[in-house]
């Protein structure tokens, strides 16, 4: 018996740094092909019904062909292929993206755009490799002249774990302008990835004195500061939530931590909220019955269970709770019928071995 910890990535972009945040660093270090391009979904109405015109990709089609005409015209202009690349990626249509930012570049050199954009498109797909190899090209080319570039490289440098190398960057930037919120940020996210947490906690805050409306930084204050077991991490929880009130992480950060230290009515209204934002989050469901079968609720936590069971049908932990709450209740045949059922689903799951054990002891069939 344990709280379901939230384990999933989180990506959150912010302006042209697409800065990007994960609850447990995930580094990617592939240097495969850019994904296909994803094409305009076919149909699936009915044969001979008339289907809507999709006016805005007509016209973005359009515009791609206006372009590609000029191009053909006018083949070494680096501003046609970028405006072109643009409109690519506007329909999803990112391997023909980066083919013309990359065209952009080679026929100019010094526009920093070009580059940012190319790095982008790697970057969002996770492969770092050729990310990093644009940005360090960008920098021998323009070095002085976009404190975006280091910035950028910097982030790269940290998700493929050189931080001494992302410091270098993030150190340069900060050099040059003292202001720079988001570069507070990543220094913080360095520290906090060597341990540093006091030094986390300092640049965050200056991330957050610089731009207080920016959700990341206030993230992961709250999840640092929860893992200091401060109080004041349900306040940044709470900003983060305020911010972007669909965040389902935010919720659930503030939860655990208040259910961590006991604060358990409070941690079920948070649940609840959970709840009512995204019906199908298992874990809210499971943490829920988890605190009513502490508290002795054993109706009301089979409730929970079974919600998460119904969001998960192979949620082998939720049958073993379920199976607990009937056991606890007399029904030891229910009891017997879920622990089995979780060994189904995890023939490993020890608890649900010992409940089919407790209740062999006792004789049940």
């Amino acid at each position: 018996m344990s709280v379901i910890y939230f384990r999933r990535i989180v990506l959150c972009f912010l302006g042209i740094g697409l800065i990007v945040v994960f609850s447990a660093c995930n580094r990617q270090d592939a240097d495969t092909s850019v994904k296909q391009a994803q094409e305009v979904p076919k149909s699936d109405t009915g044969e001979g019904e008339e289907v809507p015109p999709n006016h805005s990709a007509m016209e973005q089609n359009l515009k791609i062909r206006l372009l590609s005409d000029r191009i053909i015209k006018d083949s070494l202009n680096a501003e046609l292929y970028f405006t072109r690349g643009n409109a690519y990626l506007q329909e999803g249509r990112t391997e023909y993206a980066v083919g013309d930012f990359i065209k952009a570049i080679k026929l100019d050199s010094l526009q920093s755009s070009y580059y940012l954009a190319a790095a982008e498109i790697y970057f969002k797909s996770q492969q770092l490799p050729p990310a990093i190899r644009i940005m360090e090209r960008a920098i021998r080319n323009i070095p002085a002249e976009s404190l975006q570039l280091h910035l950028e490289l910097g982030k790269y440098y940290f998700f493929v774990g050189k931080n001494k190398e992302a410091s270098k960057e993030i150190n340069f930037v900060l050099a040059e302008d003292a202001n720079i919120a988001e570069a507070y940020f990543w220094k913080g996210m360095i520290a906090r990835d060597e341990g540093k947490t006091k030094e986390a906690i300092t640049n965050m805050k200056k991330s957050l004195q610089l731009e207080s409306e920016a959700y990341n930084p206030n993230m992961i204050l709250g999840q640092i500061l929860a893992e200091e077991g401060s109080e004041e991490s349900v306040k940044y929880f709470d900003k983060a939530a305020k911010i972007d009130p669909l965040s389902i992480e935010a919720v659930y950060a503030k939860a655990l931590f208040l259910q961590e230290k006991g604060q358990e009515e409070e941690a079920l209204k948070a649940y609840a909220q959970i709840m009512s934002i995204s019906p199908q989050f298992q874990d809210a469901h499971y943490n829920t019955g988890y605190i009513y079968f502490k508290k002795g609720e054993y109706e009301r936590a089979k409730k929970s269970f079974y919600a998460a069971i119904r969001v998960s049908p192979a949620f082998a932990k939720a049958y073993y709770m379920r199976g607990y709450c009937d056991e606890k209740l007399g029904d030891k045949a229910a009891a017997k019928t879920d622990y089995e059922l979780a060994l189904k689903f995890d023939p490993e799951l020890k608890l649900a071995k010992e409940g089919l054990e407790r209740l062999e002891t006792n004789k049940v069939d």
